[in-house]
């Protein structure tokens, strides 16, 4: 005997790789819209951003510059075209590799495309807790190759999203997945692949070599990851059948192994299939609690700067003090012209023991949210914040008509 309800579901799945395959597809497209505004947004946390200090730390000078100073000007044209070449060639191999992929083995794309999103999620807020700027914006001598040929730009929605090294991280990536799936060939070349562009990262002065390495621990992180198995939370029934039912009930049959195993297949691969829809939702979820949080603390902090600059204008009575040592207080998210300050009796001198008000204007941009947003062509929005504080004056004010701000500039 069998399951037949079971057994229909599998054969139908089994039946229609390429119907995964293509739901796969979108998948990534959809993870793709997410993950491009999002990464332009990643050095708005605001976190120290980093120099070169850790390459220097450990070369005692930057490679980049010495790779430029003692191979680049051996043959400055011919090195510079190859150097565009291998940089542009990052935007075609992964899809490429995928296209090889959904040719060959249809029904493997799912495996492929769960560490192509993997390595995604985990880079963003990697480039969020380490903002670095990369060697050719820390160091004036080191030439951008790349921009060479683009009249010397490059326009880069965020060039302090270098650590890890995307670049070196997504044919690693790739690497490992064939290496797992036993194609020999297309691993030793994907991994030789990412030692090429591994070199021109460095030698054009886009990354670091410390960079590199993250690339090739985050890559590592994604295979030890893959490993995991998440059907153990999502298919409890699952278990139940290969247990061989519930204790109150025992099984009118004793399935194979054959038959566990394909079951135990196709119930993963429909989980999956599954997890690839939801996981967008949920991820919007996630940063929109994260979003909610920077807006927190940002009101936190501006609130903090207006109490304090109504303990300074209370001892203090010159305006554009009073504003900029509010504004001091706020960590740059604000400036004094977001700031105002009022006396109760203005326009009559304010005398000792009346009271004085500081208040800031601030306009939160939530930049998760919003980047999610326009990536699908709607428009975001923003949280108006205006803390005030107050306090007694403890000196006469003779001038107490008041500090009048210019027109607040919203800051993101």
């Amino acid at each position: 005997m069998t399951f037949p309800r079971t057994r229909a579901a599998a054969q139908k799945v089994l039946q229609r790789p390429r119907l995964r395959a293509l739901l796969w597809w979108l998948a990534s497209f959809v993870a793709l819209a997410v993950y491009a505004p999002l990464r332009g947004r990643m050095d708005n946390v605001g976190l120290p951003v980093h120099g070169g200090e850790m390459e220097t730390a450990l070369f005692g000078t930057l490679p980049s510059l010495w790779l430029q100073h003692h191979i680049f000007e051996l043959s400055p044209r011919a090195l510079e075209w190859a150097t565009v070449l291998v940089h542009s060639s990052w935007f075609f191999v992964p899809p490429l590799a995928a296209l090889f992929v959904t040719w060959k083995r249809p029904d493997r794309v799912g495996s492929f495309f769960r560490w192509w999103i993997a390595l995604q999620v985990i880079v963003l807020p990697l480039f969020a807790l380490f903002p670095l700027r990369p060697p050719w914006m820390a160091n004036e001598e080191v030439v951008r190759i790349v921009a060479l040929r683009f009249g010397g730009e490059i326009n880069d929605s965020n060039p302090l999203a270098a650590m890890p090294s995307l670049h070196v991280a997504f044919p690693l990536v790739l690497s490992l997945w064939f290496l797992r799936e036993r194609w020999k060939t297309p691993a030793v070349v994907m991994l030789a692949y990412s030692a090429l562009v591994a070199f021109e990262v460095v030698f054009s002065g886009e990354h670091y070599v410390v960079d590199v390495m993250g690339a090739a621990v985050v890559a590592v992180a994604v295979a030890l990851l893959a490993q995991l198995d998440y059907s153990r939370f999502f298919s409890p029934a699952f278990r139940r059948v290969a247990r061989g039912g519930t204790r109150d009930r025992q099984p009118e049959f004793e399935p194979s192994l054959g038959t566990v195993a394909r079951l135990h297949h196709v119930e993963r691969g429909q989980t999956l299939i599954e997890f690839a829809f939801i996981a967008p939702i949920i991820f919007l979820f996630l940063f929109t609690i994260v979003d909610f949080g920077l807006a927190m603390d940002r009101r936190i902090t501006v609130q903090h700067a207006v109490r304090e600059g109504a303990r300074y204008a209370a001892v203090h009575d010159g305006c554009l003090d009073i504003q900029n040592a509010t504004a001091a207080q706020a960590q740059d998210i604000i400036d004094s012209n977001d700031v105002t300050v009022s006396y109760s009796t203005a326009p009559a001198p304010a005398e000792r023991g009346d009271a004085v008000t500081v208040k800031a204007s601030f306009v939160y941009e939530p930049w998760i949210f919003n980047s999610i947003a326009s990536a699908f062509g709607v428009s975001g929005g923003s949280i108006d914040m205006s803390p005030s504080a107050s306090s007694r004056l403890e000196l006469a004010v003779p001038d107490s008509t008041g500090c009048v701000a210019t027109t607040p500039t919203p800051t993101p």
